[in-house]
């Protein structure tokens, strides 16, 4: 079965979360969310604050461990931890952490990435997913699912370089909601 191009996949995905339009005239965006940490029974609260330029700050509440902090002011990026304490980032760590400073990564992918491809057709959480597969000089390659039926994603694969080496990160996202004529996806696990 033949597949589409993967632009045309992420095109439908921006389309069928409110449009492209829509979304550029977002100015600042401040989510909120319980979040845990599976696997290792971590549990707590973040909140982002994205700005403009690149601009964005994310701070997390988790029990039993403290204040875990990231962010830029569009050049510098810096994470303050209660375990590691506070450093500036370079390189991949630096490059991850602004891509997931976006408000809406995929519509800045051409941006990061040297090679978008859809590579298929799987399952995801049950769905049929086309399967968008993004690579970088340096990185791991990312890879997004994008159901079939709704142009929606439902979820993403990747490698994260941290200060404790690097780790696989697995998100399913569901319950797309409308909020000022953007879905969004309230649910993230």
């Amino acid at each position: 079965k033949k597949v589409p191009e993967a632009k045309q996949i992420l095109a439908n995905y921006l389309k069928a979360i409110g449009g492209e339009a829509k979304l550029s005239e977002i100015q600042t965006l401040q989510p909120k969310a319980k979040m845990t940490i599976r696997g290792l029974g971590v549990g707590g609260t973040m909140t982002m604050s994205y700005g403009t330029g690149g601009k964005f700050k994310q701070a997390m509440e988790l029990e039993g461990v403290g204040t875990e902090e990231a962010g830029s002011d569009g050049t510098t990026v810096w994470t303050n931890s209660a375990i590691t304490g506070a450093k500036l980032l370079e390189g991949t760590m630096a490059e991850q952490l602004k891509l997931r400073g976006i408000p809406f990564p995929i519509a800045q992918y051409t941006k990061f990435f040297e090679k978008i491809e859809c590579i298929g057709v799987e399952k995801f959480d049950g769905v049929e997913c086309y399967v968008i597969k993004s690579t970088k000089a340096n990185w791991k390659p990312v890879f997004d699912y994008f159901e079939i039926s709704t142009g929606l994603q439902r979820g993403s694969k990747e490698t994260l370089a941290t200060d404790q080496g690097e780790f696989d990160a697995t998100s399913t996202f569901k319950d797309y909601r409308d909020i000022n004529g953007i879905k969004y996806p309230f649910s993230n696990v």
